[in-house]
């Protein structure tokens, strides 16, 4: 039986990070699949089609689906589709809204953000199945639902809220490497443990001379392009250049402070070879490594002078 009688309608603007979204909510929003059998038509938005309980079919573009408890299809705008009791006939209920998605217009600058969101846009060209596993996407409908029932002051804010959660998991299910980039990164920016947690993976890292941008990523399990832009929010420099300063500053207090030779400096900081270690040496201090050691012999032997000590 179906959970509303009166007919209601809800546009919701939505955005999640860098999407902005409407979505769509009606009386149909809670139905069983009796209810719900329909003749074939399709529409300009997408459709999340999501089984409680029991067993319901879903055919789109002539492909019928079997959904089971906790199964979900999302259908692509203007693809043909229509609901059917199915030959088991068991009963069913289900839920389902429809969104659209602000794509970026021909006009707009081609931003990391734009490729992304035009990437997702191409991950959603098909009808996408999923299992919901851990219920959570049910949970959040039916908090909708006793929403819309009860009206109580701020239900519209609640259900946005809501609606949004149900995206994001829906999202996060399609596994597209595009998602990463949907969200923003500035909340890293924000929080010392991702900072923290930066710096010690190149404290941990930096003297391996195998050691790449897809290593931190996957430490932090983001995109390689998120590396690189959170690192130039933080540091303001790339990878490779955070990188190599790490070792050059590793290689300064070894120059000062030990008597291993420039070969070993070298391979103890991570560069493969000392001729390319001389050559970010000096770009980056304007002096050899060599010259560097011998300014700081000179150094310290002033400031022996310079307090009365021994040479």
């Amino acid at each position: 039986m179906a959970l509303f009688n009166d007919p209601f309608s809800l546009e919701l603007s939505v955005r999640i990070g860098n999407l902005e979204l409407s979505v769509f909510i009606n009386e149909n929003i809670y139905m069983t699949n009796k209810e719900s059998v329909s003749t074939p038509h399709n529409h300009p938005d997408y459709e999340l089609w999501y089984v409680e309980s029991g067993v319901a079919y879903e055919t789109v573009d002539k492909q019928c689906y079997r959904l089971i408890e906790k199964d979900f299809i999302l259908i692509p705008p203007l693809h043909t589709h229509f609901q059917n009791v199915g030959y088991d006939d068991i009963p069913s209920t289900h839920y389902n809204f429809r969104f659209s998605i602000k794509t970026p217009k021909k006009s707009d600058r081609q931003t990391q953000q734009t490729q992304a969101i035009q990437s997702l846009l191409a991950h959603l060209q098909t009808e996408r199945f999923f299992h919901d596993a851990d219920g959570i996407i049910n949970t959040f409908f039916k908090q909708i639902t006793m929403e819309i029932y009860h009206k109580k002051a701020g239900y519209v804010h609640v259900i946005r809220t809501l609606s949004s959660l149900i995206l994001t998991e829906v999202f996060r299910l399609l596994g597209a490497e595009a998602l990463r980039e949907i969200f923003p990164m500035d909340e890293l920016r924000y929080h010392g443990y991702e900072k923290t947690r930066i710096d010690e993976f190149f404290r941990r890292k930096f003297y391996l001379p195998d050691v790449q941008i897809t290593d931190l990523a996957k430490d932090m399990q983001v995109s390689t392009r998120q590396v690189n832009r959170v690192l130039y929010k933080m540091f303001g420099m790339s990878f490779t250049k955070k990188l190599r300063q790490m070792r050059l500053q590793y290689a300064t207090l070894l120059l000062k402070d030990s008597d291993k030779t420039m070969s070993e400096i070298c391979q103890h900081c991570g560069f493969r070879n000392y001729p390319y270690f001389e050559v970010c040496f000096l770009r980056e201090y304007n002096m050899t490594p060599t010259e560097y050691r011998e300014l700081g012999k000179r150094s310290a032997k002033q400031n022996h002078v310079y307090k009365g000590l021994p040479l």
